[in-house]
């Protein structure tokens, strides 16, 4: 009677195995040859191919048994390949046997016991545990197995067990072999996301996983997927119904540098030696993705080398500011594949200059841009120097007028680099991109390098210009002087060969007149150039008396009368009743406009016409000299009063001759009396007009002409603070004012200088403005904002004097500005122009919340006052 084998036999394998009808059977008899062949067959087969030794049991059991169905069935564990699944046969589920078959009919194990009369089945262990069975079936009632058939299956069972065992170390080997050959494969590989791919496959496979994902850890600590294997999701947890196994991936040096995870869906974790090689390989792939990243960045250097000499190679012979930006655009731009790059030039005026701006499929720019347009957070940011970078500019909350600033210049992602020179904004680097990007460190830092790199090109640009600008100037110069000298010696010449004809006698008188006028043009020459020179030199002193502006004028306007009425000018002369007193020396002043009226003279053709004003303007003085001839051409503005500049070299003007210094001379001593000087010019032949802009005077300090300058002692009980960074010139200042009788507190920075000022309560600030970290500027602001400082006067010191520099120092609250070198009688005339406010008068300026001291090693707090 056939025994039940099929899987839904739940017996014990003993009620399986166990037949007691087996003993009562007569035995076959035995083929002692056939057997010791067979086994003898079979372990060949064990030490040269423990994978086949199964199918070749049962093909042997089949043989010996006289069987028509044979096989080798296995207990759940690790697979076999080659082996195929029935169901199970034992109290366990049989899922994998070797299987030999007489009758092609029978549809595999299944089929062979399904049509079996009759079915014997020996189990074999693995230490004392039964890991499978050796089985045989016929379909012929008139076969009975027999003890001698059970016998064979108990033999051909231990091999069975001992092929078992060599498969699983087999099985290890060739883990460990693929495990190599992937340390191999991954040692010849060149690109990171296919090399993690191999390394996932090879995870998934080792831990018989369904699902994995690889993760490499991001600057921020933070874990970024880059590999990932099947439906499920990131490996962080169990939220798509998937269990995960993190192995981390950790390098030489102790250091996380990524996840490797594995899914489970049947929710059965893998054994230890399939966590064992997953950690093998985790290791393997920590090794690859460290050496990946140190190939990656020498990649990036090496890019980063070689943009940096081609961008020098390009900038190197580029002498014009204006192409040294738009290449060092067009390389960077095409570098980062960038939408648009540029480089502006700051105007100081909330404006960005931008000329020839890279672009790559968006609009040119060209113009000034307002800073403010593209939100108000920019130009303070790039005046501390700051980088600003948006991935995302329609995710910024930079208002509606500046996202719509930024659409309509196709503006979706942006890096800003400002190059900050001597505490003053000078230009910015711009890169646009028309689509979110994220900007990594690498590019940003390129940038920067190139900002750096275009502003160095720029200025060896600009000086090579001012160089061959200073040598065209030099040969123009001397062609000039060589025409100027020759002019007065042609008539000597003349004279001297006329002496010595016979009849020279008569006319001698005549000619020493032409040669005494010719010598002393050649004389003034020589004292103009000689003039320039003392003044260029600092070798000048100017004798300060208190002047009435009127005075200077009249004599100017002799001194250049003989001029003006040669070339049939008409001069109109217009000052105000009131008295104009300045602090200046009244022989340069009178030059001063001597020269600006000669210089209105020569450059207007003959019947011209010529105003000369003074007018009082807020502080100042202001002298302008206005005329009806050449103008000057608008490329010649920025350099007329530069020495040797001449507007209309050739100007077919009578008396337009000269060396070019007369306008230079001009500024100069301007700039010596703290004033400033501009030209103004709405082209050739429109005119032009010349404004000096001098400190006025008021009635409580000139009570006329013969007032004398304060002498020592008339800065008795003046508390004066002196700020600035220069110790040298703050020490000597101090040190004068104390020889006057002041009080003075000196101070190195402007921290200390605040701090300072509740305990001090100085009458006068003087302010140096370019100090490094807390400018004069900013200082002044502090001060003014607090109302109990409403009275302490503010002085600038700076060395730039010009209209623009003093608006600024006027819009931060100062109540005067003195270049430097400082000229102590005016700033000693300015001291003693008011009085000084009293220590309790300072002190009583209303104040709701005082605001505690500035700490000298603290930014200031805003005021509360």
């Amino acid at each position: 009677m056939p025994q039940d084998l099929s899987s839904d036999n739940k017996g014990s394998a003993d009620d399986v195995l166990t037949v007691e009808e087996l003993a009562h059977r007569p035995p076959r008899p035995r083929d002692e040859r056939a057997e010791n062949a067979a086994l003898s067959a079979l372990a060949h087969c064990l030490a040269a191919s423990p994978r086949t030794v199964l199918q070749q049991i049962a093909e042997q059991a089949l043989a010996l048994c006289g069987a028509d169905a044979a096989g080798v069935s296995i207990l759940d564990g690790p697979a076999i390949e080659g082996q195929a699944k029935y169901p199970g046969m034992l109290a366990g589920t049989l899922r994998r046997h070797a299987l030999a078959e007489r009758a092609a009919a029978s549809a595999g194990a299944a089929g062979a016991i399904a049509q079996a009369a009759e079915v014997l089945a020996v189990p074999w262990r693995l230490d004392g545990t039964v890991r499978g069975a050796v089985w045989i079936a016929t379909r012929h009632a008139q076969r009975r197995f027999d003890g001698g058939d059970a016998r064979l299956l108990d033999a051909l069972g231990g091999f069975a067990a001992a092929a078992w065992r060599l498969g699983d170390q087999s099985s290890d080997l060739d883990a460990m072999r693929r495990l190599y050959g992937l340390h191999a494969r991954l040692a010849t590989e060149t690109e990171l996301q296919p090399a993690l791919d191999l390394i996932l496959r090879s995870a998934c496979a080792f831990a018989h996983a369904e699902h994995g994902c690889v993760q490499l850890t991001a600057a921020d600590g933070s874990f970024e997927t880059v590999a990932r294997r099947g439906s499920g999701g990131d490996g962080d947890g169990d939220g798509d119904g998937v269990p995960y196994r993190s192995t981390p991936m950790v390098n030489r040096n102790g250091e996380t540098v990524g996840m490797l995870r594995t899914g489970h869906p049947s929710r059965q974790p893998p054994g230890d030696e399939a966590v064992r090689l997953v950690d093998m390989l985790a290791w393997t792939a920590a090794d690859f993705v460290e050496r990946q990243r140190a190939l990656e960045q020498l990649r990036r250097n090496e890019q980063r080398q070689a943009f940096l000499l081609e961008l020098n190679d390009v900038l190197r012979p580029l002498s014009d500011p204006a192409q040294v930006q738009a290449e060092a655009a067009r390389v960077l731009g095409q570098h980062l594949h960038a939408s648009r790059v540029g480089y502006g030039i700051d105007e100081g005026s909330g404006h960005l200059a931008i000329s020839r701006a890279y672009a790559n499929g968006v609009a040119q720019l060209d113009g000034l841009y307002r800073y403010d347009d593209f939100g108000a957070h920019l130009l303070p940011a790039f005046r501390s120097g700051h980088l600003v970078v948006h991935a995302d500019i329609a995710s910024e909350p930079l208002g509606e007028e500046a996202q719509r600033a930024h659409a309509a210049l196709q503006i979706a992602a942006s890096v800003n680099a400002p190059l900050v020179k001597d505490g003053a904004l000078v230009a910015i680097l711009f890169v646009h991109q028309d689509r979110p990007r994220r900007w990594s460190k690498a590019e940003i830092g390129l940038m920067q390098e190139t900002a750096e790199r275009t502003w160095a090109a720029i200025e060896r640009a600009r000086a090579e210009q001012a160089l061959q600008e200073a040598d065209r100037r030099k040969d123009e110069f001397l062609a000039t002087l060589a025409h100027e000298l020759r002019n007065p010696l042609a008539p000597i010449s003349n004279a001297v060969h006329l002496m010595r004809r016979p009849d020279g006698r008569r006319v001698t008188d005549r000619l020493m007149g032409i040669v005494e006028r010719q010598v002393k043009q050649i004389v003034k020459l020589v004292d103009d150039l000689l003039e320039i020179s003392r003044i260029t030199r600092g070798k000048i002193e100017l004798d300060r008396q208190v002047v009435e502006l009127a005075d200077a004028v009249r004599d100017a306007v002799e001194t250049s009368r003989p001029l003006v009425e040669r070339a049939h000018h008409q001069l109109t002369v217009s000052l105000p009743e009131q008295p104009l007193t300045v602090l200046a020396d009244s022989m340069r002043l009178t030059q001063i406009v001597t020269n600006l009226v000669n210089n209105a003279a020569k450059y207007t053709e003959a019947g011209g016409h010529i105003w000369l004003s003074a007018m009082h303007e807020g502080d100042d003085v202001a002298i302008r000299v206005r005329d009806n001839g050449l103008g000057i051409p608008d490329s010649e503005l920025p350099r007329v009063f530069e020495m040797f500049a001449q507007a209309h070299q050739h100007a077919a003007v009578s008396g337009a001759d000269g060396l070019g210094i007369g306008l230079a001379i001009v500024r100069k001593l301007v700039e010596m009396h703290g004033g400033t000087v501009e030209a103004h010019s709405a082209g050739v032949h429109q005119g032009s007009e010349f404004v000096v802009r001098l400190p006025l005077l008021h009635d409580a300090e000139a009570e006329g002409d013969d007032t004398p300058l304060p002498e020592r002692g008339e800065l008795e009980d003046q508390r004066i603070m002196v700020v600035d960074d220069n110790r040298d010139a703050a020490d000597t200042l101090s040190l004068l004012l104390e020889s006057h009788g002041a009080v003075v507190r000196t101070f190195y920075d402007g921290r200390s200088a605040l701090a300072a000022l509740d305990g001090f309560a100085p009458g006068a600030v003087l302010l140096d403005l370019g100090m490094p970290e807390m400018d004069g500027l900013t200082v002044a602001r502090y001060i003014r904002a607090e109302a109990r400082f409403a009275g302490t006067r503010l002085l600038a010191l700076s060395g730039w004097g010009q209209e623009a520099d003093r608006q600024r120092t006027r819009a931060a609250g100062f109540d005067h500005h003195l270049t430097k070198p400082v000229d102590f009688p005016a700033l000693q005339a300015w001291l003693t122009s008011a009085p000084a406010p009293a220590l309790a008068a300072a002190q009583a300026a209303p104040c709701l919340a005082p605001s505690a001291p500035v700490r000298a090693d603290a930014p200031p707090s805003p005021p509360s006052c």
